[in-house]
């Protein structure tokens, strides 16, 4: 696991004990907004994951390396959030479910 990886694995573990964005970012070296980045994407891998696409189909739709979605994964499967924000990866998992499929276009 290279050094990025397990930069990303603490901040999304981080988010997953109910540390804040902030303090996050102050422990990590890391701009609010690159943690708040990681961890829509974590959420997207899990949302992905739980629709039961594969750890290559996941990383190639979130813009991910394949690494990095394995990583996720393994994240999503080992770790246990606390309540509120299992509830908000439920939640969101809830929203992306309500999305429209895209129709073909007929040419």
């Amino acid at each position: 696991m290279g050094r990025a990886l397990s930069h990303r694995r603490q901040i999304v573990e981080g988010w997953l004990r109910s540390q804040e964005y902030s303090e996050i970012a102050l422990q990590s070296h890391h701009v609010v907004a690159s943690v708040f980045n990681y961890v829509e994407k974590f959420k997207r891998c899990v949302a992905l994951f739980r629709e039961g696409f594969d750890i290559a189909t996941t990383a190639f739709l979130v813009h991910l390396f394949p690494s990095l979605a394995r990583e996720f994964h393994q994240i999503s499967e080992q770790a246990q959030p606390v309540a509120h924000r299992q509830k908000e990866l439920d939640e969101f998992f809830k929203k992306s479910q309500r999305l429209e499929p895209l129709k073909p276009r007929i040419l």
